[in-house]
């Protein structure tokens, strides 16, 4: 423990005598020392310098060359050893062990976070079955310091367990979205320059899944045109016993947010990049489902043209024989006027 006193002094020289003497006093039956006029001089005996005290723990600042009016002097009450026993039970008494085990544990949950996210983007990206990483996860479980990995590959991908749908008659839609597809695709495909306009053509099929049901799967494809490596990505899908009775309620999400994308645009890396869709692609089943027009077994089935077609069997004898032709070469065209009016029923 130090003890700092600041002195104010008037006469420098008179003080540090009356402090010395304060610290170590002179023996009664020592003289004291006659006036003199003569300048202190540390080399002489006779001089008014006081002795150096050989006191253990007490030092005095010099005075300032300038002749400072203060001057603060600096005295230790305590030893080194008095010191010493305090630090070691102030040690004794609090114990920060602790500390390293708190270091410890947080360097081993930094260890098994980074080896789950890396066995998570390692299945996804490589597309590892899931049988193999739950093989692999009760492997590295075995290790301590891995104990903590999931058991099952659902709780490593986190894998969504309950999904919004929503009920489009004869089943359930589910819209993964067009937005979110688009931004993915671009990061794929890893862009030096951003391009000012993107076309999207899109993909509408059904697609069976057993031969014991007819249970199947209507799904909205996309991809954006003129790159090679761009792949196809999910806007939507649809699960039903047969096709959508609807095509607006199959389609309304899509289409909803295809306006709002060509109208505003999409944003990716501070840009605006303006989105158009310019082919759909479809065979003529789903065409004609989509455009809610008239089969291809329809009198007014022609896609084209607004062309009448006529009953034709070649076989009277077979009345399942019979074919709906279009024999007019120069019928009118369909537009986009005529088409929206349904001039044709």
């Amino acid at each position: 423990m130090y003890v700092y006193i600041l002195f104010i002094l008037k006469d420098p020289v008179a003080e540090r005598d009356n402090l010395m003497n304060a610290v170590q006093p002179t023996h009664p039956s020592s003289p004291a020392s006659p006036p003199s006029d003569v300048p202190d001089d540390p080399s002489t005996p006779n001089s008014r310098t006081a002795p150096a005290v050989p006191t253990d723990g007490e030092a005095f600042s010099d005075l300032d060359e300038s002749g400072s009016e203060c001057d603060s002097y600096d005295i230790s009450s305590d030893s080194e050893e008095e010191r010493d026993d305090e630090l070691s039970n102030f040690d004794a008494e609090y114990n920060f062990d602790w500390l390293e085990d708190v270091a410890e544990n947080t360097d081993d949950e930094q260890l098994r976070l980074d080896v789950k996210s890396d066995l998570t983007k390692w299945a996804i990206e490589c597309g590892i079955p899931r049988t193999h990483v739950n093989r692999l996860l009760i492997i590295l479980r075995k290790c301590n310091e891995l104990s903590s990995l999931p058991k099952d590959y659902r709780s490593l991908l986190k894998t969504v367990r309950h999904v919004v749908t929503k009920d489009v008659n004869p089943g359930t839609y589910f819209h993964f979205g067009l937005s979110a597809g688009i931004l993915r695709s671009l990061f794929h495909l890893n862009l030096q320059t951003i391009p000012a306009k993107l076309e999207i053509c899109v993909h509408i099929d059904g697609i069976p899944l057993s031969k014991s049901s007819n249970s199947q799967f209507w799904p909205i494809l996309a991809m954006i045109r003129g790159f090679n490596n761009s792949i196809p990505f999910v806007v939507g899908i649809f699960h039903g016993s047969s096709k959508p009775l609807s095509a607006n309620d199959y389609l309304i999400d899509f289409v909803t947010e295809a306006k709002e994308l060509e109208t505003n645009g999409i944003e990716f890396r501070d840009s605006k990049i303006l989105v158009t869709f310019p082919a759909f692609i479809c065979d003529f089943p789903a065409r004609t489902f989509v455009l809610c027009t008239k089969g291809h077994m329809g009198y007014f089935g022609c896609g084209k043209c607004e062309t009448e077609g006529s009953q034709y069997n070649p076989n009277v004898n077979n009345p399942k024989s019979g074919r709906v032709t279009f024999p007019q070469l120069n019928a009118l065209p369909r537009t986009n006027e005529s088409f929206r009016d349904q001039s044709q029923p």
